[in-house]
């Protein structure tokens, strides 16, 4: 694992990864409204639908779910707290990043991917909290730090 600070969203990449919450709207898209999961979804239109439904099948501790809307890329959310309002959950982080770690293992071997740097910004947590979490990410996996265009 390596960490970079940029816009993740430039460049190529196998797999696209934004940390999420578990809240459903009514409507059935995912709250993705800040950050990265923002900039998803101004992306990827309609990717907060597909995750809605993909958190509906899976229930609220879901770890990591993707899918893949162009046939080279996986876009994916990473788990970090339950609600979008509430303080991300280091234990949750772990989940995910066991998931990840996971599925970099057994199905994204020489893929590269990316990921928000998990439980800053919005879930108000510090880098010096969350980082012993990711230091035994797979080498192929980049944490990024959000630097959005100037």
């Amino acid at each position: 694992m390596r960490i970079v600070t940029g816009d993740m969203f430039t460049g190529r990449c196998d797999v696209l990864l934004v940390t999420t919450n578990a809240v459903v709207r009514n409507d059935g898209r995912l709250v993705m409204g800040r950050g990265a999961a923002r900039t998803a979804v101004l992306k990827y239109p309609k990717c907060d639908l597909v995750f809605g439904s993909m958190v509906r099948d899976f229930g609220p501790n879901y770890g990591v779910l993707y899918y893949a809307p162009k046939p080279d890329l996986r876009l994916g959310i990473f788990q970090v707290k339950q609600h979008w309002a509430d303080k991300a959950d280091l234990h949750l982080i772990q989940r995910s990043v066991d998931v990840l770690r996971s599925t970099c293992t057994n199905l994204w071997k020489n893929r590269s991917v990316r990921l928000n740097f998990p439980g800053i910004g919005n879930g108000r947590l510090t880098e010096e909290q969350v980082l012993p979490l990711l230091r035994d990410l797979p080498d192929n996996v980049t944490i990024w730090k959000w630097a959005p265009p100037v």
